[in-house]
């Protein structure tokens, strides 16, 4: 069987509908989270999810935004062989990775559809960093959060 690569490509600005930013009446967020927020939804783009020739479109706000700072510890997980699951709810999407390099794609919807893929852990874990590191590079071009925050998130997340 081949093996597939994930792929993670950020598109257009996501214009059709806009969200309201969440408030944080407590301050229980951090800078970068309540910042990489406010960047998911003034800046809503559609976003790419490729496992090998599947595709799907799912949105920076909600779906990527709230699994963007857990990336780092899924690719760890991927790479000591954890059986790990990158969920997007609100795209009713789930990639389910398990032992060795057998991957799940679940779609739920009106049916659920599934498509298993091979997968090599170590270019999923790869493009799970290169894709944290292009969305908080942005947020931080953009000015919503800021470089020395991510860059000390980063460090203590080991991405």
């Amino acid at each position: 069987m081949p093996v597939d690569e994930l792929h993670f490509r950020i598109g257009p600005r996501w214009t059709r509908e806009t969200f309201a930013v969440p408030d944080d009446p407590l301050g229980e967020l951090s800078d970068l989270e309540m910042g990489l927020l406010r960047y998911a939804v003034e800046e809503n783009a559609e976003v790419t999810v490729a496992v090998g020739e599947d595709e799907w479109r799912v949105l920076l706000f909600p779906d990527i935004s709230a699994l963007v700072l857990q990336l780092a510890p899924i690719a760890q997980d991927l790479e000591r062989g954890v059986p790990v699951e990158l969920s997007l709810p609100e795209s009713q999407l789930v990639i389910s990775f398990g032992a060795g390099d057998a991957a799940m794609v679940r779609h739920f919807g009106g049916r659920v559809a599934e498509s298993p893929h091979t997968v090599d852990r170590s270019q999923v874990a790869g493009e799970l960093r290169r894709f944290q590191h292009d969305v908080l590079g942005r947020a931080a071009s953009d000015r919503y959060v800021d470089q020395a925050d991510v860059a000390e998130f980063l460090a203590r997340s080991g991405a």
